[in-house]
């Protein structure tokens, strides 16, 4: 079993994700130390905070025998939180608490376990509790940010993360947490600075380059996002979501063998990645292997029935295939399965339209549009529509923004 560190921190191993400022990430960013429950579904992120409590925050009463009594329920608290016997593990905490009550450590250890129980409220209350006893804990102020912010209270996680930035001000990780927190109230530019300051503490963090890379392929900074990308993989090649994000910039920039093998990698390390299987197939479809395309949906959607990327691949292969009837059924199937995916409506609105059904054409068009407006085709479908509808302005309009991202791509 792996023992704890001499103040109760779990020690740097892969198998102990989210001690110090981890909470499970929003899905399209990259936060230090998610919940394990989702490293193959979501993004691998192994790297977590030390911060040291030193003995000083003992009481006199825990030293020598006592000491080694704690440390007991400290390590058993680790080896079931790895090992996800969540009640146990809080007993014993419990049992750190008897011995030492007026330490901090084992509520922080305590609001951890709420956490990844997802009682959201009695894990802040822990971490209050916490910092009660030491207000001047950067890792406990981390980690009731991240609660905060599971909960949707963005100020509040905000606060928490500036507070721990001030007792720790060199700490790249918590930059990078801090990014994401302004990211979730709008503030691009302010998180972007956020995660360029993490890297220049620390060049060898992956996260901030993933999350730079990320923010980079949505401006459709495509040069940019790749470096980043690429660069946060070959730091941490089990950082499930660069690979993903580095497949749309390679298939974007039609670097298909590049994306084949980013496919590849995801697929050997879980070969029940449905997502993977999904964008294997949209590689072969670029490739003009429909057949072989279509195989790659069905199997993504034998793993993952409810995945509307997988729906939305098929919806395209059908379509190209002249089968409106399926692809109408793909597409519907895709936005039942998720309503804001902006590949869906698009590909609704492109068959409406050959379909000469304009209205119905022109309503999907702009709920593509909606979700995602710097998506070139959404934006020249719409104008093409409203063209045909008579209303040139709009049409003008939209033209205009069409072309505007063309040149910047």
């Amino acid at each position: 079993m792996k023992t704890a560190n001499s103040n109760g921190n779990p020690p740097e191993a892969d198998s102990c994700p989210e001690w110090w400022a981890g909470a499970r990430p929003a899905p399209t960013a990259f936060r230090t130390c998610p919940d394990p429950k989702i490293l193959l579904e979501s993004f691998i992120i192994v790297r977590h905070l030390l911060f040291l409590i030193t003995l000083s925050l003992l009481p006199l009463s825990v030293v020598g025998a006592d000491q080694g009594e704690t440390e007991k329920y400290y390590n058993q608290a680790l080896e079931c939180y790895q090992k996800g016997a969540l009640e146990e593990g809080l007993q014993a905490c419990q049992g750190a608490l008897e011995i030492e009550p007026t330490s901090p450590r084992p509520h922080n250890y305590m609001g951890l376990f709420y956490k990844r129980m997802g009682k959201l409220d009695e894990a802040i209350n822990q971490f209050k509790k916490a910092l009660e006893l030491d207000a001047n804990l950067p890792e406990v102020h981390a980690n009731l940010g991240n609660a905060y912010m599971e909960k949707g209270l963005i100020e509040e996680s905000i606060k928490e993360h500036q507070r721990a930035l001030e007792l720790s001000p060199d700490t790249a990780e918590l930059h990078n947490n801090l990014g994401y927190a302004l990211e979730k109230r709008g503030e691009i530019e302010e998180a972007v600075g956020e995660y360029l300051r993490a890297n220049r503490l620390n060049p060898d963090l992956a996260e901030p380059h993933g999350n730079l890379g990320r923010l980079y392929l949505k401006k459709r900074i495509f040069h940019r996002a790749m470096s980043e990308l690429e660069r946060a993989v070959e730091i941490n090649p089990s950082l499930v979501e660069a690979h993903y994000l580095l497949i749309e910039v390679y298939v974007t920039k039609n670097a298909l063998e590049k994306a084949t093998g980013q496919c590849a990698i995801l697929l050997e390390l879980n070969p029940r990645d449905a997502r993977a299987r999904t964008q294997l197939g949209m590689i072969l479809a670029k490739k003009g292997l429909t057949e072989e395309a279509i195989k790659e949906g069905l199997k993504a959607l034998e793993i993952d029935p409810q995945l509307a990327e997988a729906h939305t691949l098929l919806g395209d292969l059908y379509f190209a295939q002249g089968n409106t009837g399926e692809a109408l059924k793909s597409y519907q199937s895709a936005i039942k399965a998720d309503p804001d995916s902006a590949s869906a409506h698009l590909g609704l609105a492109l068959l409406y339209n050959k379909a000469g059904m304009l209205e119905e054409a022109l309503v999907s068009f702009k709920e593509a549009v909606r979700l995602d407006p710097t998506n070139p085709e959404a934006r020249k479908g719409l104008g093409l529509v409203y063209e045909l509808l008579g209303k040139g302005r709009e049409a003008d309009e939209e033209f205009k923004v069409y072309e505007a991202l063309i040149r910047k791509s």
